[in-house]
């Protein structure tokens, strides 16, 4: 069997699809997650990780939320980026995640593209931590 991807199966969903004959040849799950949607963090993160599954992490910046909120522009602006490029290279910095940003404009590609020049430091990514709070427990699949 070929090797292919899904996309929004919540933890348990996923659970049972890997476990029919054949769900073992997922290479990837795509699921909104981004500074403001953490709660996969709890479970289905974990899991994909845990098996070695590439999570595809659709809406990086909230649509658009994240560029008009004052502490992310901030800490951005401190370090020289956009608020969209830390919001690339926090999800860059999730193990087996890859962020897949939408854009139709050639130079918002160019700006996200600098998000891979970005290291965050373990200090960063507690503050970013502290700006969004991830999520108390866990949560249902949130979907855009």
């Amino acid at each position: 069997m070929d090797q292919f991807g899904v996309s929004n199966l919540d933890f348990e969903e996923m659970q049972y699809f890997h476990a029919l004959p054949g769900g073992g040849q997922t290479q990837v799950q795509q699921l909104l997650y981004n500074l403001n949607q953490r709660g996969i963090e709890w479970d289905l993160l974990p899991w994909l990780q845990q098996k070695g599954l590439g999570m595809m992490a659709y809406s990086p910046f909230d649509r658009g939320d994240l560029a008009h909120h004052t502490g992310l522009t901030d800490f951005a602006r401190e370090r020289g980026a956009t608020a969209g490029q830390i919001a690339l290279a926090w999800l860059s910095a999730q193990d087996q995640v890859i962020p897949i940003p939408k854009t139709n404009h050639v130079e918002r590609v160019i700006e996200n593209a600098g998000a891979l020049e970005l290291e965050l430091a373990t200090e960063d990514l507690a503050t970013l931590d502290d700006l969004f709070t991830p999520t108390p427990e866990p949560e249902s699949l949130q979907i855009y």
